[in-house]
């Protein structure tokens, strides 16, 4: 046998292979501890994965013509860092610096005036960055204290400027100590998204506002935050009662769940712990929530994860065979945060954007974003090493309204200009298309401090969110807010009653003399020269109540509620916005009951005819107008979504037959001619369409001691209405139906002196002029805009020449 005569080679190639085998095995450890290190030290290691947010938009909101009224974009909230911007500060000898000798020196007098002034030349840094104001910021700074870890100091910051992030992280100090400016520590610029509404005035109302609310981050982002054991057992018993009815003993597993996580620190008696949970857990059925005697330091990251997994229902097998776990039990009722302002940081960082009032609230769910998120497991170092999950997210979906935001504007001037010639506290005007029942415009404006001064308003006709938070917080009174419409309401019982047959356009109704007539004890006064028999389209013509009161004789209860419910009183219109959020009592309008009609024949029934005992919205008066403005005589079912939006065709109902709607416009085309005379003789610019309208001068009603309805302010109070006008247009093929409300004109002042009747007597307060006037005008706009030819033979020969 041949040696090798190089043993040394054999030497070397055994040694590489052991060092390359321990090469191999450290890297294997090295990966083991990087991939799946062991449990004990998951919390000396750091957490090994990450969540990043992936944000995502609200829809936006445009007008029917696809102009964009609201949208969402890319802005910024910022924090401070109080400890850090504090320890930089001392390190750069900006602040005194605790020594050995001097470790209580954060407490002293000296600290706290340095530490303030530092604050505050902070404050006006960041003042001319974020436009605010210096003492806000330094205020918040103050308040928030030396050793605050994430102090907000701004949460919706429009930024334009793609530079922006940079100039904040780069802001700097100028301090005599440093030769050099001192960059700002510890600034803390998160992005987010932010909601601009691109319009005036006209739209906040409408278009409502959005808040931005914590967006719960996902489970694991809570282990990051302190917390420690606690049972809710009422709560718990309430949860697992509504969730897992089948379970006898859902504190006994809920024990064993919590022994299983708390089984190292007792391993003296490890069997008796699940007994003895469960024990504490009956104790506190009625008392103080149970929580064990630990230090809060031993629940360490992996204890919390294993509580926030506890469940008690059991596993079920899925339809192709896989296990499907029962949900967790709510974190709430196990654990409890130490660090309460660990908590809301964590939480602010995660915004979402719901809205709080208007189309923004209505339609929430909708235009809502779901904002996605990455999950990596990263290396001690942050570096990732591998992708969990990604959760995609979406944008909000779109909506486009049926309001044009030129035509909103032009009715909004219009509307304005009314309040402030006739000194009115407010207002509301509404443009409806009568054959689709969509919105075109929709204005509310009301002075609740104008209101408050002259009083006797009652307490829940004011809205004063529009003016504490902002107008876009405002109650959206034309679908929320009900009245009593007076005369505009007769329209609707003369179309009724000649649809029942029970009196004849031409027929003589006793009306009364001397502007008074009786109804058994009931005294019923009307306003007008005319006296004894009378035609019932004049009735209707000249507004006379006792006329009313009289063919309401002839209409039985039953009758009366079909009326109502045919046009639509006290029924949904089709916009989702009849209910005030913010006052659950509010009501979508009401009409008397058939038992309250039996009990009081020359009461309620006798009022109703005329506009009283029966209450609607500004919008359901718009809809029941509708029905008489269409030739087909229906009513339309309203909508403020555009329709190919929409997912379902829009309906109509039978109201009266088609011959009555129009009968009834040619009796109120009437009235709206002699109101058009006296808006021209008055030097208004005359309009070349036909129409067809009503007044109403409803009084006020008058507030109580309690702040309630207490009656009206009429005599012999010094009378207070709310006026209104309702008319359509064109007259033969009408294509728009307007309403108009004047709350509260000042009688005798301003535009209500221009009219007289009798002489001496003004009455430029009365719907037909403080609202027709608006009305009139408004027509004659949005038909233009909308490219309708005018109809009125005369006003456009008069304009040929």
């Amino acid at each position: 046998m041949v040696r090798n005569p190089f043993p040394s080679e054999r030497v070397a190639r055994y040694t590489l292979l052991g060092i390359m085998g321990l090469l191999g095995i450290g890297l294997g450890r090295v990966a083991q501890l990087e991939l799946s290190p062991a449990s004990e030290l998951v919390d000396h290691l750091g957490r090994r994965t990450r969540i990043d947010k992936r944000l995502h938009w609200r829809g936006d909101i445009v007008d029917r013509r696809n102009r964009c009224l609201a949208m969402s974009e890319l802005g910024y909230a910022i924090a401070i860092d109080l400890k850090v911007l504090g320890d930089r500060m001392e390190s750069a000898g900006l602040l005194p610096r605790p020594t050995a000798d001097s470790r209580d020196i954060r407490t002293t007098q000296a600290y706290e005036q340095a530490w303030n002034a530092r604050l505050a030349q902070v404050a006006a840094a960041l003042a001319d960055e974020l436009d605010l104001e210096p003492e806000i910021i330094r205020e918040k700074m103050v308040s928030a204290g030396r050793n605050r870890r994430y102090c907000v100091l701004a949460t919706e910051i429009d930024a334009d400027d793609h530079d922006f992030p940079q100039r904040i992280r780069r802001l700097r100090l100028e301090v005599d100590e440093l030769d050099t400016p001192w960059r700002i520590q510890g600034l803390v610029l998160d992005e987010r998204p932010i909601r601009k509404v691109i319009n005036d005035s006209s739209m906040e109302w409408l278009i409502g506002s959005v808040g931005a609310v914590n967006w719960y981050p996902p489970p694991e982002e809570y282990d990051r935050i302190q917390s420690s054991l606690r049972v809710d057992v009422p709560r718990f018993l309430e949860w697992a009662e509504d969730r897992h009815p089948e379970i006898a003993d859902p504190l006994d597993r809920l024990a064993k769940g919590i022994a299983a996580v708390l089984e190292e620190f007792f391993k003296n008696d490890p069997e008796m712990i699940a007994p003895r949970i469960a024990m504490a857990l009956e104790e506190s059925r009625a008392g103080e929530p149970w929580s064990p005697n630990l230090p809060s330091e031993l629940l360490q990251t992996r204890h919390r994860r294993m509580l926030r997994q506890i469940s008690i229902g059991d596993s079920t097998v899925g339809p192709e065979g896989e296990e499907i776990r029962p949900d967790p039990v709510p974190r709430e009722l196990v654990m409890e945060f130490d660090d309460l302002e660990g908590l809301k940081v964590l939480r602010s960082r995660y915004p979402d954007q719901v809205g709080n009032s208007g189309i923004e609230w209505e339609r929430n769910e909708t235009l809502r974003q779901r904002h996605g998120s990455l999950e990596r497991t990263v290396a001690a170092g942050g570096d990732t090493l591998f992708l969990q999950s990604f959760e995609r997210g979406r944008d909000g979906e779109s909506i486009q309204l049926t309001i044009d935001v030129n035509i909103q504007n032009q009715v909004r001037d219009r509307l304005q200009k009314a309040i402030d010639d006739h000194l009115a506290v407010g207002g509301w005007a509404i443009v409806a298309d009568p054959l689709t029942g969509e919105i075109l415009a929709a204005v509310d404006i009301f002075d609740n401090e104008e209101a408050r001064r002259r009083g006797g308003w009652v307490d829940g006709m004011l809205d004063p969110r529009r003016e504490e938070i902002g107008p876009s917080h405002g109650r959206s009174r034309i679908w929320t807010d009900t009245y009593e419409p007076g005369s505009t309401f007769k329209t609707l019982f003369w179309a009724w009653s000649r649809h029942l047959d029970r009196v004849g356009p031409d027929e003589k109704v006793d009306i009364g003399s001397n502007n008074v007539k009786y109804f058994g004890k009931r005294k019923i006064e009307y306003i007008g020269r005319d006296s004894g028999p009378t035609d019932w389209s004049t009735c209707l013509l000249k507004s006379i109540n006792t006329g009313f009161a009289t063919i309401a004789q002839r209409v039985s209860n039953e009758e009366l509620i079909e009326m109502c419910e045919r046009f639509g009183i006290g029924a949904p219109t089709g916009i989702n916005m009849g209910v005030d959020r913010n006052d659950i009592d509010r009501r979508l309008g009401s009409s008397p009951g058939l038992d309250l009609l039996e009990a009081s024949s020359t009461g309620e029934r006798l009022s109703m005819s005329f506009g009283y005992s029966v209450s609607l919205t500004p919008l359901q008066l718009v809809r029941a107008y509708c029905a008489i403005a269409r030739n087909d005589g229906r009513l339309p079912l309203m909508s403020v979504i555009s329709p190919d939006i929409r997912s379902y065709e829009t309906p109509a109902f039978d109201t009266v037959r088609p011959e009555i709607a129009l009968e009834t416009r040619a009796v109120l085309k009437k009235q709206f001619d002699k109101v058009r005379d006296r808006v021209e003789q008055n030097g208004r610019e005359p309009i070349p369409y036909t129409a067809f309208g009503k007044s109403g001068s409803a009084y006020l009603p008058r507030r109580g001691e309690d702040g309630r309805h207490a009656g009206y302010h009429k005599d012999p109070l010094p009378p207070r209405y709310l006026s209104s006008y309702v008319a359509g247009a064109p007259f033969d093929d009408p294509r728009i139906v307007v309403a108009v409300g004047i709350q509260d004109p000042l009688a005798g002042q301003g535009a209500n002196a221009d009219i007289e009747y009798p002489v001496g007597n003004p009455i430029g307060h009365l719907g037909s002029y403080s609202a027709g006037r608006p009305v009139h005008d408004i027509i004659g706009t949005v038909l233009d805009m909308l490219g309708v030819p005018p109809d009125r033979a005369a006003v456009v020969a008069q304009s040929s020449d």
